[in-house]
């Protein structure tokens, strides 16, 4: 099994438990540890992202675009950033055009490459899911919290 969405969305995983693994998601949130907090944003999850953000009213916001292996940029993860601090800012970035320019680009062509074209229609719908995942950290052990 892989960490492809619409893979995953097929499985019945009920009563599992499921372990993430990610190339270079993994490595930020690991160097990430010390911050006060934690949350996973996506466009999938935009508006409740902005929402808790603003609840929270945090004095300083860390926007972390990991990239491909954490190591080389990815369009769409910047994008991704893009358009969610503009969210917090007020601002009404036109999603459809950001979308475009991820679908043309390294990124989804690799997604292609692999086989995964299914994935674009979760990794590039907006506000689909109402909940931000947050992060907890016991000694060397990370977990999501819903």
């Amino acid at each position: 099994m892989d960490n492809s969405p619409s893979q995953v969305s097929r499985m019945n995983l009920q009563g599992k438990h499921v372990i993430l693994t990610t190339s270079g998601c993994t490595r930020a949130i690991w160097h990430a540890k010390r911050a006060e907090r934690i949350v996973v944003g996506s466009f999938g999850n935009a508006d409740a992202l902005v929402k808790m953000l603003r609840e929270l009213n945090p004095p300083l916001i860390t926007w972390l675009a990991v990239g491909t292996e954490a190591v080389s940029r990815a369009t769409e993860d910047e994008l991704c950033a893009l358009y969610l601090k503009g969210m917090l800012e007020g601002a009404s970035p036109d999603f459809n055009s950001i979308k475009d320019k991820i679908l043309t680009g390294q990124g989804a062509d690799r997604l292609r490459r692999l086989g995964q074209k299914n994935d674009f229609s979760y990794c590039l719908t907006a506000n689909i899911f109402k909940f931000v995942p947050g992060l907890m950290i016991r000694g060397p052990l990370m977990g999501f919290v819903k």
